[in-house]
């Protein structure tokens, strides 16, 4: 009597096992899976994209970036001189008519570059975008350039160098990477100070905070978009000792002969 039990229990089973995978999505619906895709295929990329995450710029202009490599560090291979993906790109966005960047040859960039800085306006980087069909570039820079159309590049601003107004001897020698970092932030943060007339630090903390509301708040009116801030040092939390609330920071700002460091880390 069993055995039959067990065989209609196996046929049972196998019945719902058949209705549970016909229910079920097959990765291949139909033979013309190929064609779906390529059809898919051009309505994705003819969705623009937003770039979020870019430092545009001539190669002569030093906003591009607030921060620069140590001497001797070793370039990642993507962005090795040697890496084909140059060429490659040269090519499709240019017309660069040479596979490789030998001296003669990158001139034949160098000179194109040159006469679209040279022209002036937006067109330039525009074009670019257009070619990669970006529809909008956030922009990390120390400045904006106006060669930048703040309709498509909007500005993403470093506030890095608000973090180091006192002596940063104990900073600049702790790593080869701060001793080529922080000397940066001091000098932007001394740039700052000197567009808005100041010399020396405010009294307080409240004043010093007015500095930065200031750098930030004057870029809208000139219609350079500021879209977000970026903190290189949240990179480098790891070798920031401590983490300064409101009260230890306006207890640590004594300006006035101060040999105290202000350091500012980010909690988890």
């Amino acid at each position: 009597m069993k055995h039959p039990i067990r065989i209609v229990l196996g046929l049972l089973l196998a019945v719902s096992l058949g209705h549970s995978a016909a229910g079920q999505a097959r990765p291949y619906p139909s033979g013309d899976l190929k064609k779906t895709y390529e059809r898919l295929l051009k309505q994705i990329d003819a969705i623009p994209m937003y770039d979020n995450h870019a430092h545009p710029g001539f190669a002569d202009d030093t906003d591009v970036d607030a921060m620069a490599s140590p001497p001797g560090e070793s370039a990642t291979l993507r962005l090795r001189d040697d890496n084909p993906e140059f060429v490659a790109g040269a090519k499709s966005l240019f017309g660069y008519p040479y596979d490789d960047f030998g001296p003669d040859h990158a001139k034949w960039l160098a000179d194109k570059k040159k006469a679209a800085e040279q022209a002036g306006g937006v067109t330039y980087f525009d074009s670019i975008l257009d070619k990669l069909n970006v529809d909008i570039c956030l922009a990390n820079r120390a400045m904006m350039a106006p060669y930048l159309d703040p309709k498509r590049f909007h500005w993403v601003f470093f506030g890095d160098a608000f973090f180091y107004p006192f002596d940063n001897s104990a900073e600049r020698a702790s790593t080869p990477d701060m001793g080529v970092y922080v000397p940066l932030q001091e000098k932007m943060l001394a740039r700052w100070k000197k567009q808005q007339g100041l010399e020396g630090l405010p009294e307080d903390l409240e004043g010093y905070e007015a500095i930065t509301s200031k750098s930030t708040a004057r870029w809208p009116s000139n219609s350079k978009r500021l879209t977000s801030a970026h903190f290189i040092s949240a990179i480098r939390r790891a070798r920031m000792p401590q983490l300064f609330t409101t009260n230890t920071a306006k207890a640590a700002f004594r300006p006035r002969g101060s040999t105290n460091s202000f350091r500012i880390t980010f909690s988890a």
